[in-house]
C-alpha cells in the first residue's frame, strides 16, 4: 500500500516541481526585458545635439533680444563650432545668456550651458547684419546720367558696406543727374549726384511770414539734397544762397 502512494505522490512532485522552475524562469526573463526597457528608455532621454542645432539655437537666443529696426531688417548668423568640439548629453533644458558685461553688438558670443547630468559650457559667436533698402544703379551711369525709373532700383544691403548718404526712395532722384562714375549694383549716394547742376534752370521759393513766392533762377554750381548753392535769380539778375530741397527746386527764407 505504501509502495503504491509513493508512486502515485513522486510524478506528482515532479510536475509541481517542473512547473516551479517554469514560473521563475519566466519572471526572470520578464524581469530582465524591463530593467533593459528602463535603461534603454532612460538613454533616450538624454539630449545629444549637433553643432546645428547649438548654434540654431543660439540666433533663435539673440533674435528675441533684438527688437526690429525702424528701418530695413536683422539677419542672423552663427559662427560654426569648431569640429573638434565634442557635445556631451544633456537631459535638462540648455540655458543660453550673454556672459559677463558684454553687450549687443554686430558680432555677440552667447553662452550655452547644460547643468545635467554633467555639466558644461561652450561659446557661440553670433554675427548680426543691419539690412536696409538702399537705390542702387542697375546698370553702369556715366557722369551727366539722368536717373529715371530705368537705370535704378531699389534692394536690401548691408549697413556696413555703405559709404556716404544712401538714398531709399528712388523718387527723389528722379530727374536728377550723375556728377561721378556710378558702376551697376553700386548704391547712389547724395555725393554722387547733383539734384541742382549747374546751369540749370531751377524754381525758386521764398519764405516770408507764412507767405511762398515763387520764382525761377539759374543755378551758378552743383547742389545735392541740403547743400546752399548760389542762384541767380532771373527776374532781378541778383546772386542769391538757396538751399537745395528737390530737383531743381531750392528754398529761400526772408
Amino acid at each position: 500500500m505504501k509502495k503504491l502512494i509513493f508512486f502515485i505522490l513522486n510524478p506528482l512532485k515532479t510536475v509541481i516541481l517542473s512547473l516551479c522552475l517554469f514560473t521563475y524562469a519566466t519572471a526572470t526573463l520578464a524581469n530582465s526585458s524591463t530593467t533593459k526597457a528602463n535603461a534603454a528608455s532612460t538613454i533616450k532621454s538624454v539630449k545629444v545635439l549637433s553643432h546645428l542645432e547649438i548654434g540654431e539655437k543660439a540666433v533663435a537666443y539673440i533674435r528675441a533680444l533684438f527688437p526690429a529696426p525702424e528701418v530695413g531688417e536683422l539677419s542672423y548668423k552663427f559662427v560654426p563650432l569648431d569640429r573638434r568640439i565634442k557635445i556631451k548629453p544633456c537631459d535638462d533644458d540648455l540655458h543660453l545668456a550673454i556672459p559677463g558685461s558684454a553687450s549687443l553688438s554686430k558680432r555677440t558670443a552667447v553662452q550655452v550651458s547644460c547643468h545635467s547630468p554633467k555639466s558644461w559650457n561652450l561659446y557661440v559667436q553670433v554675427k548680426i547684419t543691419k539690412m536696409i533698402p538702399v537705390v542702387v544703379a542697375k546698370n553702369n551711369l556715366a557722369p551727366g546720367s539722368v536717373i529715371t525709373s530705368d537705370n535704378v532700383t531699389v534692394i536690401m544691403k548691408d549697413s556696413t558696406q555703405i559709404r556716404g548718404r544712401a538714398l531709399q526712395q528712388p523718387r527723389q532722384l528722379f530727374g536728377a543727374k550723375t556728377s561721378r562714375y556710378i558702376t551697376a549694383g553700386q548704391a547712389v549716394t547724395l555725393r554722387q549726384v547733383c539734384l541742382v547742376c549747374k546751369g540749370d534752370m531751377v524754381t525758386i521759393v521764398a519764405k516770408l511770414k507764412g507767405l511762398r513766392v515763387k520764382t525761377t533762377g539759374i543755378s551758378q554750381q552743383n547742389g545735392s539734397l541740403g547743400d546752399n548753392i548760389a542762384i541767380l535769380n532771373s527776374r532781378t539778375n541778383k546772386r542769391i544762397d538757396a538751399r537745395v530741397v528737390a530737383v531743381n527746386r531750392v528754398e529761400i527764407n526772408i
